[in-house]
Protein backbone atom coordinates (compact mmCIF):
# COMPACT_ATOMS: atom_id res chain seq x y z
CA UNK A 1 0.00 0.00 0.00
CA UNK A 2 1.38 3.69 -0.98
CA UNK A 3 1.18 6.04 1.10
CA UNK A 4 -0.58 7.88 -0.63
CA UNK A 5 -3.48 5.23 -0.16
CA UNK A 6 -2.76 5.24 3.54
CA UNK A 7 -3.42 8.94 4.17
CA UNK A 8 -6.98 8.53 2.06
CA UNK A 9 -7.84 5.73 4.17
CA UNK A 10 -7.08 6.87 7.35
CA UNK A 11 -9.83 9.84 6.11
CA UNK A 12 -12.35 7.46 6.16
CA UNK A 13 -13.28 6.95 9.68
CA UNK A 14 -13.75 10.87 9.93
CA UNK A 15 -15.93 10.68 6.57
CA UNK A 16 -17.73 8.05 7.72
CA UNK A 17 -18.83 9.89 10.88
CA UNK A 18 -19.59 12.92 9.11
CA UNK A 19 -22.03 10.94 6.40
CA UNK A 20 -23.63 8.86 9.68
CA UNK A 21 -24.32 12.23 11.02
CA UNK A 22 -26.24 13.40 8.35
CA UNK A 23 -27.82 10.26 7.25
CA UNK A 24 -29.49 10.51 11.47
CA UNK A 25 -30.11 14.13 10.85
CA UNK A 26 -33.49 13.89 10.35
CA UNK A 27 -35.79 16.94 11.29
CA UNK A 28 -38.81 15.49 10.83
CA UNK A 29 -37.79 12.72 13.53
CA UNK A 30 -39.01 14.63 16.63
CA UNK A 31 -43.02 14.82 14.97
CA UNK A 32 -42.74 11.99 12.21
CA UNK A 33 -45.76 9.97 14.38
CA UNK A 34 -47.89 13.31 14.46
CA UNK A 35 -47.04 13.46 10.54
CA UNK A 36 -48.71 10.46 9.77
CA UNK A 37 -51.71 11.01 11.95
CA UNK A 38 -51.80 14.70 10.24
CA UNK A 39 -52.09 12.39 6.97
CA UNK A 40 -54.87 10.10 8.42
CA UNK A 41 -53.55 7.28 10.11
CA UNK A 42 -54.24 5.52 13.25
CA UNK A 43 -51.40 4.30 15.45
CA UNK A 44 -52.26 0.95 13.84
CA UNK A 45 -51.93 1.82 10.67
CA UNK A 46 -48.63 3.49 11.48
CA UNK A 47 -47.06 0.06 12.87
CA UNK A 48 -48.04 -1.34 10.01
CA UNK A 49 -46.68 1.12 7.58
CA UNK A 50 -43.63 0.60 9.63
CA UNK A 51 -44.22 -3.33 8.81
CA UNK A 52 -44.14 -1.96 5.15
CA UNK A 53 -40.63 -0.46 5.97
CA UNK A 54 -39.79 -3.60 7.97
CA UNK A 55 -40.82 -5.97 5.19
CA UNK A 56 -38.67 -3.85 2.76
CA UNK A 57 -35.88 -4.48 4.81
CA UNK A 58 -36.27 -8.19 5.14
CA UNK A 59 -36.55 -8.97 1.37
CA UNK A 60 -33.49 -6.66 0.67
CA UNK A 61 -30.98 -6.75 3.51
CA UNK A 62 -29.43 -10.30 2.67
CA UNK A 63 -28.83 -9.15 -1.30
CA UNK A 64 -27.74 -5.65 -0.22
CA UNK A 65 -25.07 -7.00 2.03
CA UNK A 66 -23.93 -9.93 -0.16
CA UNK A 67 -23.89 -7.61 -3.06
CA UNK A 68 -22.09 -5.19 -1.04
CA UNK A 69 -19.76 -8.25 -0.33
CA UNK A 70 -19.12 -8.96 -4.20
CA UNK A 71 -19.10 -5.03 -5.11
CA UNK A 72 -17.69 -2.92 -2.59
CA UNK A 73 -18.70 -0.30 0.45
CA UNK A 74 -18.90 3.01 -0.93
CA UNK A 75 -20.89 1.48 -4.32
CA UNK A 76 -23.82 0.40 -1.89
CA UNK A 77 -23.55 3.76 0.55
CA UNK A 78 -23.69 5.86 -2.40
CA UNK A 79 -27.38 3.88 -3.89
CA UNK A 80 -28.24 3.80 -0.30
CA UNK A 81 -28.15 8.12 -0.15
CA UNK A 82 -30.10 8.17 -3.41
CA UNK A 83 -32.73 5.71 -1.98
CA UNK A 84 -32.40 7.61 1.26
CA UNK A 85 -33.18 11.47 -0.30
CA UNK A 86 -36.00 9.98 -2.63
CA UNK A 87 -37.92 8.16 0.05
CA UNK A 88 -37.84 11.61 2.27
CA UNK A 89 -38.79 13.61 -0.79
CA UNK A 90 -41.83 12.06 -1.39
CA UNK A 91 -42.85 12.76 2.09
CA UNK A 92 -44.25 16.37 1.22
CA UNK A 93 -46.55 15.15 -1.60
CA UNK A 94 -48.45 12.60 0.57
CA UNK A 95 -52.05 12.73 1.21
CA UNK A 96 -52.71 9.01 1.72
CA UNK A 97 -51.43 5.79 3.20
CA UNK A 98 -50.98 4.26 -0.29
CA UNK A 99 -48.61 6.99 -1.10
CA UNK A 100 -46.60 7.09 2.23
CA UNK A 101 -46.37 2.70 1.40
CA UNK A 102 -44.14 4.06 -1.66
CA UNK A 103 -42.22 6.39 0.36
CA UNK A 104 -41.39 3.62 3.26
CA UNK A 105 -40.33 1.23 0.48
CA UNK A 106 -37.66 3.65 -0.88
CA UNK A 107 -36.42 4.25 2.65
CA UNK A 108 -36.32 0.70 3.32
CA UNK A 109 -34.45 -0.28 0.36
CA UNK A 110 -32.05 2.89 1.26
CA UNK A 111 -31.72 1.84 5.03
CA UNK A 112 -31.14 -2.28 3.81
CA UNK A 113 -28.02 -0.72 2.04
CA UNK A 114 -26.76 1.48 4.37
CA UNK A 115 -27.18 -0.99 7.12
CA UNK A 116 -24.28 -2.33 8.56
CA UNK A 117 -22.26 -1.08 5.44
CA UNK A 118 -20.72 1.57 7.18
CA UNK A 119 -19.80 -0.49 10.27
CA UNK A 120 -18.04 -2.99 7.90
CA UNK A 121 -16.63 -0.22 6.19
CA UNK A 122 -14.58 1.08 9.47
CA UNK A 123 -13.77 -2.25 10.04
CA UNK A 124 -12.48 -3.18 6.71
CA UNK A 125 -10.67 0.33 6.77
CA UNK A 126 -8.92 -0.08 10.15
CA UNK A 127 -7.93 -4.13 9.21
CA UNK A 128 -5.85 -2.12 6.02
CA UNK A 129 -3.97 0.44 7.86
CA UNK A 130 -4.02 -0.39 12.02
CA UNK A 131 -5.11 -4.41 12.02
CA UNK A 132 -4.51 -4.65 15.74
CA UNK A 133 -6.54 -1.56 16.48
CA UNK A 134 -9.62 -1.83 18.94
CA UNK A 135 -12.73 -1.39 16.73
CA UNK A 136 -15.19 -0.94 19.48
CA UNK A 137 -14.19 2.28 20.02
CA UNK A 138 -14.62 3.31 16.34
CA UNK A 139 -18.08 1.77 16.37
CA UNK A 140 -18.82 3.87 19.33
CA UNK A 141 -17.83 6.99 17.90
CA UNK A 142 -20.13 5.62 14.99
CA UNK A 143 -22.74 5.34 16.79
CA UNK A 144 -22.15 8.96 19.23
CA UNK A 145 -22.14 10.89 15.78
CA UNK A 146 -25.22 9.18 14.16
CA UNK A 147 -26.89 10.02 17.32
CA UNK A 148 -25.46 13.32 17.65
CA UNK A 149 -27.19 13.91 14.32
CA UNK A 150 -30.07 13.02 15.15
CA UNK A 151 -29.78 15.08 18.89
CA UNK A 152 -28.84 18.38 16.05
CA UNK A 153 -31.50 16.91 13.76
CA UNK A 154 -34.52 16.92 16.63
CA UNK A 155 -33.75 20.88 17.76
CA UNK A 156 -33.77 22.24 14.16
CA UNK A 157 -36.83 19.70 13.50
CA UNK A 158 -38.15 20.97 16.52
CA UNK A 159 -37.87 24.79 15.96
CA UNK A 160 -39.36 24.71 12.08
CA UNK A 161 -42.45 22.79 13.59
CA UNK A 162 -42.91 26.12 15.60
CA UNK A 163 -44.08 27.86 11.66
CA UNK A 164 -45.57 24.85 10.37
CA UNK A 165 -45.96 21.01 10.39
CA UNK A 166 -45.17 21.43 6.34
CA UNK A 167 -41.99 23.77 6.65
CA UNK A 168 -40.39 20.43 8.69
CA UNK A 169 -41.39 18.08 6.43
CA UNK A 170 -40.32 19.76 3.19
CA UNK A 171 -36.81 20.73 5.26
CA UNK A 172 -36.25 17.32 6.32
CA UNK A 173 -36.41 16.40 2.00
CA UNK A 174 -33.86 18.60 0.97
CA UNK A 175 -31.49 17.73 3.55
CA UNK A 176 -31.77 13.88 3.37
CA UNK A 177 -29.70 14.52 -0.26
CA UNK A 178 -27.00 15.89 2.12
CA UNK A 179 -25.28 12.13 2.61
CA UNK A 180 -24.80 11.27 -1.08
CA UNK A 181 -22.11 13.83 -0.93
CA UNK A 182 -20.18 12.66 1.40
CA UNK A 183 -20.69 8.97 0.28
CA UNK A 184 -19.12 9.94 -3.42
CA UNK A 185 -15.67 10.97 -1.71
CA UNK A 186 -14.69 7.33 0.38
CA UNK A 187 -12.65 5.33 -0.33
CA UNK A 188 -12.49 1.41 -0.78
CA UNK A 189 -9.81 -0.18 1.12
CA UNK A 190 -8.79 -3.91 -0.27
CA UNK A 191 -9.70 -6.86 1.10
CA UNK A 192 -10.66 -10.35 0.24
CA UNK A 193 -13.83 -10.96 -1.39
CA UNK A 194 -16.43 -13.80 -2.43
CA UNK A 195 -16.25 -15.31 -5.64
CA UNK A 196 -18.40 -13.50 -8.32
CA UNK A 197 -19.30 -16.63 -9.95
CA UNK A 198 -20.10 -19.04 -7.84
CA UNK A 199 -22.63 -17.70 -5.73
CA UNK A 200 -24.41 -21.53 -4.25
CA UNK A 201 -20.70 -22.32 -3.16
CA UNK A 202 -20.27 -18.23 -1.39
CA UNK A 203 -24.31 -18.94 0.54
CA UNK A 204 -22.87 -22.03 1.44
CA UNK A 205 -19.30 -20.73 3.13
CA UNK A 206 -21.37 -17.73 4.55
CA UNK A 207 -24.32 -19.96 6.10
CA UNK A 208 -21.61 -22.70 7.30
CA UNK A 209 -19.03 -19.98 8.78
CA UNK A 210 -21.93 -17.81 10.38
CA UNK A 211 -24.15 -20.72 12.08
CA UNK A 212 -22.45 -23.78 11.46
CA UNK A 213 -19.78 -23.67 14.07
CA UNK A 214 -20.14 -21.56 17.32
CA UNK A 215 -23.11 -20.87 19.15
CA UNK A 216 -21.84 -18.10 20.72
CA UNK A 217 -22.06 -16.42 17.33
CA UNK A 218 -25.30 -17.77 17.23
CA UNK A 219 -26.20 -16.07 20.50
CA UNK A 220 -25.04 -13.12 20.11
CA UNK A 221 -26.85 -12.48 16.50
CA UNK A 222 -30.27 -13.98 18.48
CA UNK A 223 -29.63 -11.24 21.26
CA UNK A 224 -28.88 -8.40 18.75
CA UNK A 225 -32.32 -9.12 17.52
CA UNK A 226 -34.23 -9.35 20.33
CA UNK A 227 -32.97 -6.61 21.95
CA UNK A 228 -32.80 -4.55 18.80
CA UNK A 229 -36.75 -4.94 18.59
CA UNK A 230 -37.29 -3.37 22.04
CA UNK A 231 -35.57 -0.23 21.14
CA UNK A 232 -37.52 0.31 17.93
CA UNK A 233 -40.62 -0.95 19.17
CA UNK A 234 -40.33 1.38 22.55
CA UNK A 235 -38.98 4.65 20.06
CA UNK A 236 -42.06 4.33 18.07
CA UNK A 237 -44.39 4.87 21.16
CA UNK A 238 -43.10 7.98 22.50
CA UNK A 239 -44.42 10.35 20.67
CA UNK A 240 -48.47 9.42 21.13
CA UNK A 241 -47.42 8.58 24.56
CA UNK A 242 -45.76 12.30 25.35
CA UNK A 243 -48.94 13.46 23.71
CA UNK A 244 -51.08 11.64 26.01
CA UNK A 245 -49.55 12.69 29.14
CA UNK A 246 -50.48 16.16 28.35
CA UNK A 247 -46.57 17.40 26.90
CA UNK A 248 -46.82 20.02 24.40
CA UNK A 249 -45.84 19.73 20.88
CA UNK A 250 -43.33 22.69 21.33
CA UNK A 251 -41.23 20.34 23.43
CA UNK A 252 -41.19 17.37 21.84
CA UNK A 253 -37.99 18.27 19.80
CA UNK A 254 -36.42 18.91 22.97
CA UNK A 255 -37.31 15.49 24.57
CA UNK A 256 -36.34 13.93 20.83
CA UNK A 257 -32.85 15.58 20.98
CA UNK A 258 -32.21 14.68 24.47
CA UNK A 259 -33.14 11.34 23.97
CA UNK A 260 -31.07 11.30 20.90
CA UNK A 261 -27.62 12.96 23.68
CA UNK A 262 -28.50 9.98 25.86
CA UNK A 263 -27.78 7.24 23.45
CA UNK A 264 -24.88 9.46 21.60
CA UNK A 265 -22.93 9.42 25.18
CA UNK A 266 -23.75 5.73 26.21
CA UNK A 267 -22.41 4.58 22.69
CA UNK A 268 -19.14 6.56 22.54
CA UNK A 269 -18.27 5.33 26.29
CA UNK A 270 -20.04 1.62 25.63
CA UNK A 271 -16.54 0.08 25.30
CA UNK A 272 -15.99 1.84 29.27
CA UNK A 273 -19.31 0.69 30.25
CA UNK A 274 -18.15 -2.79 29.38
CA UNK A 275 -14.56 -2.44 31.13
CA UNK A 276 -16.22 -1.39 34.31
CA UNK A 277 -19.11 -3.76 34.69
CA UNK A 278 -17.44 -6.90 32.68
CA UNK A 279 -18.83 -8.50 29.77
CA UNK A 280 -21.35 -10.01 31.87
CA UNK A 281 -22.47 -7.20 33.89
CA UNK A 282 -22.94 -4.97 30.81
CA UNK A 283 -24.61 -7.77 29.15
CA UNK A 284 -27.33 -7.97 32.46
CA UNK A 285 -27.86 -4.26 32.30
CA UNK A 286 -28.48 -3.97 28.98
CA UNK A 287 -30.64 -7.66 29.63
CA UNK A 288 -32.63 -5.57 32.09
CA UNK A 289 -33.63 -2.66 30.92
CA UNK A 290 -36.33 -3.73 28.44
CA UNK A 291 -38.43 -5.39 31.46
CA UNK A 292 -38.04 -2.91 33.88
CA UNK A 293 -38.45 -0.09 31.24
CA UNK A 294 -42.13 -1.20 29.58
CA UNK A 295 -43.60 -2.79 33.54
CA UNK A 296 -42.75 0.93 34.81
CA UNK A 297 -44.14 2.74 31.76
CA UNK A 298 -46.85 0.88 32.24
CA UNK A 299 -47.77 1.41 35.82
CA UNK A 300 -46.68 5.28 35.96
CA UNK A 301 -48.72 7.99 34.18
CA UNK A 302 -46.43 11.13 35.64
CA UNK A 303 -44.94 13.12 32.62
CA UNK A 304 -41.56 13.24 34.69
CA UNK A 305 -41.51 9.36 35.50
CA UNK A 306 -42.79 8.56 31.77
CA UNK A 307 -40.35 10.51 30.07
CA UNK A 308 -37.88 9.35 32.29
CA UNK A 309 -38.75 5.90 31.80
CA UNK A 310 -38.15 6.92 28.20
CA UNK A 311 -34.79 7.68 28.51
CA UNK A 312 -33.71 4.71 30.94
CA UNK A 313 -35.16 2.19 27.73
CA UNK A 314 -32.66 3.81 25.35
CA UNK A 315 -29.47 3.61 27.90
CA UNK A 316 -29.80 -0.51 26.93
CA UNK A 317 -29.83 0.50 23.16
CA UNK A 318 -25.75 1.81 23.23
CA UNK A 319 -24.26 -1.49 24.87
CA UNK A 320 -26.17 -3.90 22.16
CA UNK A 321 -25.03 -1.79 19.17
CA UNK A 322 -21.82 -1.14 20.28
CA UNK A 323 -21.09 -4.32 22.81
CA UNK A 324 -23.07 -6.81 20.48
CA UNK A 325 -21.91 -5.76 17.12
CA UNK A 326 -18.46 -5.70 17.98
CA UNK A 327 -18.86 -9.37 19.45
CA UNK A 328 -20.50 -10.56 16.00
CA UNK A 329 -18.16 -8.37 13.15
CA UNK A 330 -14.48 -9.46 15.24
CA UNK A 331 -15.94 -13.18 14.93
CA UNK A 332 -16.55 -12.66 11.23
CA UNK A 333 -14.05 -12.73 8.05
CA UNK A 334 -14.11 -9.51 5.64
CA UNK A 335 -15.57 -11.26 2.87
CA UNK A 336 -18.49 -12.01 4.36
CA UNK A 337 -19.02 -8.47 7.24
CA UNK A 338 -21.88 -7.12 4.98
CA UNK A 339 -23.74 -10.27 4.41
CA UNK A 340 -23.44 -10.77 8.62
CA UNK A 341 -24.98 -7.43 9.17
CA UNK A 342 -27.33 -7.39 6.90
CA UNK A 343 -28.95 -10.84 8.34
CA UNK A 344 -28.94 -9.15 11.93
CA UNK A 345 -30.52 -6.46 10.51
CA UNK A 346 -33.37 -8.29 8.51
CA UNK A 347 -33.63 -10.75 11.79
CA UNK A 348 -34.66 -7.65 13.97
CA UNK A 349 -37.19 -6.49 11.12
CA UNK A 350 -38.63 -10.09 10.81
CA UNK A 351 -39.40 -10.25 14.23
CA UNK A 352 -40.39 -6.53 14.71
CA UNK A 353 -42.84 -6.87 11.62
CA UNK A 354 -44.83 -9.13 13.70
CA UNK A 355 -44.63 -7.23 17.18
CA UNK A 356 -44.91 -4.10 16.09
CA UNK A 357 -48.71 -4.39 14.68
CA UNK A 358 -49.85 -6.19 17.42
CA UNK A 359 -48.26 -3.35 19.80
CA UNK A 360 -50.09 -0.58 17.64
CA UNK A 361 -53.30 -2.75 17.61
CA UNK A 362 -52.97 -3.07 21.46
CA UNK A 363 -52.43 0.47 22.09
CA UNK A 364 -55.13 1.43 19.73
CA UNK A 365 -58.10 -1.11 20.96
CA UNK A 366 -56.71 -0.94 24.88
CA UNK A 367 -54.31 1.33 26.03
CA UNK A 368 -50.10 2.45 25.84
CA UNK A 369 -50.55 0.87 29.53
CA UNK A 370 -51.74 -2.34 28.64
CA UNK A 371 -49.06 -2.68 25.18
CA UNK A 372 -46.42 -1.51 27.20
CA UNK A 373 -47.39 -3.89 29.96
CA UNK A 374 -47.61 -7.15 27.87
CA UNK A 375 -43.86 -6.13 26.38
CA UNK A 376 -42.34 -5.99 29.62
CA UNK A 377 -43.36 -9.54 30.43
CA UNK A 378 -42.27 -10.64 26.89
CA UNK A 379 -38.94 -9.04 28.32
CA UNK A 380 -38.87 -10.44 31.28
CA UNK A 381 -38.91 -14.16 29.34
CA UNK A 382 -36.38 -13.10 26.63
CA UNK A 383 -34.14 -12.21 29.46
CA UNK A 384 -34.18 -15.92 30.68
CA UNK A 385 -34.72 -17.68 27.31
CA UNK A 386 -32.41 -15.25 25.19
CA UNK A 387 -29.78 -13.37 27.53
CA UNK A 388 -29.07 -16.11 30.17
CA UNK A 389 -27.26 -18.74 27.44
CA UNK A 390 -25.51 -15.81 26.10
CA UNK A 391 -23.99 -15.65 29.75
CA UNK A 392 -23.50 -18.84 30.04
CA UNK A 393 -21.06 -18.86 27.28
CA UNK A 394 -18.19 -15.83 29.08
CA UNK A 395 -15.37 -18.89 29.13
CA UNK A 396 -15.60 -17.89 25.19
CA UNK A 397 -15.93 -14.11 25.39
CA UNK A 398 -12.78 -12.51 24.46
CA UNK A 399 -10.35 -10.24 26.77
CA UNK A 400 -11.88 -6.64 27.59
CA UNK A 401 -8.73 -4.20 26.07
Amino acid sequence: MSDLEREALKRNPGKLYLFSFLWMFMIIMPIIVLFFKDRGLPLTDIYWLQSVFAATMIVCELPSGYICDLFGRKGALIIASVFHGIGFSIFPFTSDFATLVVAEIFLGVGVSLFSGTDTSLIYDTMNAIDPKKAKIKLIGRLMFYRQIGEFAGALVGGWIVYWSLEANVVSNAIVSWLPLIVALSLVEPKREKLSKTKHIDNFKYIFKSLFGHSSLLNLLFLNFIFYSVATITAIWSYQGRWEEVGIPLEYFGYLWAFNSLIVAFMGKNAHKIEKRLGSSGALIYYGMVPAIGFLGLSYFSNIFLVVGLCYFLQSGRAINAVVIRDGINKRVSGDMRATANSLAGAGMRLVFGVIGPVFGYVVDNGSYQKAYLWMGWIYVVCFFLVLLPLLFQRKNFDPIN
